[in-house]
């Protein structure tokens, strides 16, 4: 294989991120552990606020059975697409640190600093220590990743995954060596046996491996052969996702408006921000006048500088692309006499074929790729709700990609700024996170709740079949006593008879489909109204927005 001495990008080259004085080398490690210890802090605090949403109580719901077996069968009924390796781990992790939600969390939060880890040894391979210090900062303060490092979903094993393959790529291209090809193919393996969207990376290896390595074709035989087989028992799984996206009632504007698919496709790459927005009042409730106007005010801030955020990284992903454009086009119009007298600036065609690429090209690869692949299966089903689930595991190309853009800037006070401004920013949105628990809706709610009670029945209203049981779970609630309504006309029925025993009761209402059309609130209200009862509303925000109905004769 070939060694990594060429330069093509000037500044971000293979391999050198372990050059420089060793007491340079000891002060970017001390700064290293300094940030992970911050991540760490990030994704503890807040920890005990974090309640149980409906995706990830599919998972806890049913831990307390006595088998697997039993656990897959029960677990299967309400997440039938989803490969079994995260559940078998936290099947057996319950087993050891019991059921509670917070021990639960912890073996994401360890895979989440395992990550943090992992970021940090591709960055210094690919950018150097000061690229891989910027890039590790975003990673540690990156709302996205603090989320789903605490989250009982497998989302932390995608992205730990994620970055050993990306790191054992790097190293078959640069440095050779079987082992490299076999770590690869079983982290991609790892990787789609968490989720199905691990797919899309492994095809991305796959295209990098024809590009770049493509006269090792029996590396390359072996590898995907390996990956082919590995995949295959999840074939049916496969079939069983698109069926589930499939949303055959709405038109198909896909096929109509491909650049305006496109685009929704790369967006949920810039999801470091949007995941604190969860936390806020949503845009509906904002505009009907329905929250504080502190809590609007908050709102809009972080949502402008979010917009901020996101166009710092498009400026950064403008100026990577530039960068490679002018560096390739120099490069075609010399002659070949002129490529070989320039060392350093441009890669000789030799070097081409042998297989050497920029570290910039690699990110860009791995940024890009996932997004373009998904055009298809998204026209096939006609869903988006694809998108933003099948692309976290790209996500720290992005936080790559952006640091090595700053450390290419030549003048050290712009480049000062420039990084300045993106980790502040960051900063601001990730220490939002221990003050707004993302998920801290249902716990709120579960407190709210348990105030004053006196035995009176709880009704809520959700799509979720297992609801009834989660806010019990999240509360000291009596499951018993919590009953779910599915209709208007049910919840009718319930108040009937709840306030002829008891002065007041509860009524919860969990975002639906209805809930997201803003006519759905006058029909519970005017239900209300309509049978001459008081109320007042309590709005929780959170993956899932809830409302609570205090409802007096």
């Amino acid at each position: 294989m070939v060694s990594s001495q060429i330069n093509p990008l000037s500044k971000v080259t293979a391999g050198n991120g372990y050059a420089g004085m060793p007491r340079k080398g000891c002060w970017e490690h001390a700064t290293a552990v300094l940030i992970i210890l911050a991540a760490c802090v990030l994704r503890m605090y807040c920890l005990p606020s974090q309640s149980v949403w409906s995706d990830e109580y599919v998972s806890v719901a049913y831990l307390d059975v006595a088998t697997w077996s039993d656990f897959k069968a029960s677990y299967r009924q309400h997440d039938p697409f989803m490969p079994p390796l995260y559940h078998v781990s936290l099947y057996w992790w319950a087993r050891l640190v019991g059921t509670r939600a917070v021990a639960l969390r912890c073996l994401s939060i360890g895979l989440g600093l395992a990550s943090l880890c992992m970021m940090y040894i591709l960055g210094r391979s690919l950018l150097g220590g000061k690229g891989a210090l910027f890039a590790l900062a975003l990673f540690a303060f990156s709302p996205q990743q603090i989320y789903h490092a605490q989250g009982i979903r497998c989302y932390s094993f995608v992205v730990f995954f994620a970055l050993v393959s990306a790191y054992a790529f790097w190293r078959m291209l640069h440095y050779g060596g079987m082992r490299w090809w076999i770590i690869n193919a079983a982290a991609g393996m790892l990787l789609v046996w968490t989720h199905l969207g691990g797919v899309l990376l492994v095809a991305v290896w796959g295209v990098g491996a024809l590009l770049w390595l493509r006269r090792q074709w029996s590396a390359i035989v072996l590898w995907g052969g390996f990956q082919a087989l590995s995949m295959l028992p999840l074939a049916a799984q496969v079939l069983t996702t698109m069926h589930y996206q499939s949303r055959p009632d709405v038109g198909n504007t896909a096929l109509s408006n491909p650049v305006m698919l496109l685009v929704g496709m790369i967006v949920p790459f810039f999801k470091d921000t949007s995941y604190v927005m969860n936390a806020l009042p949503t845009a509906y409730l904002i505009d009907a006048g329905l929250i504080s106007v502190r809590e609007s005010m908050l709102a809009r801030v972080l949502v402008v500088a979010s917009l901020l955020l996101a166009l710092f990284f498009l400026i950064s992903l403008v100026s990577v692309l530039k960068q490679i454009v002018t560096e390739r086009a120099s490069w075609f119009l010399r002659t070949s006499e002129e490529r070989k007298s320039i060392p350093g600036a441009a890669l000789s065609e030799a070097e081409q074929q042998k297989g050497e690429t920029s570290a910039m090209r690699f990110l860009l690869l791995w940024f890009l790729m996932p997004a373009l692949m998904l055009y298809v299966p998204v026209v096939l089903v006609n869903s988006a709700a694809l998108v933003p689930r099948y692309t976290i595991f790209a996500s720290p190309s992005l936080h790559l990609l952006v640091a090595g853009s700053v450390i290419a800037i030549r003048k050290p006070k712009r480049m000062v700024a420039w990084g300045a401004g993106i980790i502040i920013l960051m900063m601001i949105f990730g220490l939002s996170t221990t003050i707004l628990p993302i998920r801290g809706n249902y716990l709120a709610l579960g407190q709210l709740l348990e105030t004053g009670y006196d035995g009176q029945s709880v009704a809520v209203l959700g799509d979720s079949p297992l609801l009834a049981s989660q806010v019990a779970y999240n509360s000291t609630l009596p499951a018993d006593r919590i009953v779910q309504v599915y209709s208007l006309k049910e919840i009718s029925l319930w108040l009937d008879k709840e306030l002829m025993n008891a002065e007041s009761v509860w009524f919860v209402l969990e975002e639906t489909e209805q809930l997201e059309d803003p006519i759905m609130l006058p029909p519970v209200e005017h239900l209300f109204m309509g049978k001459g009862v008081e109320y007042s509303r309590h709005f929780f925000y959170g993956p899932q927005l809830l409302l609570a109905y205090h409802i007096r004769r």
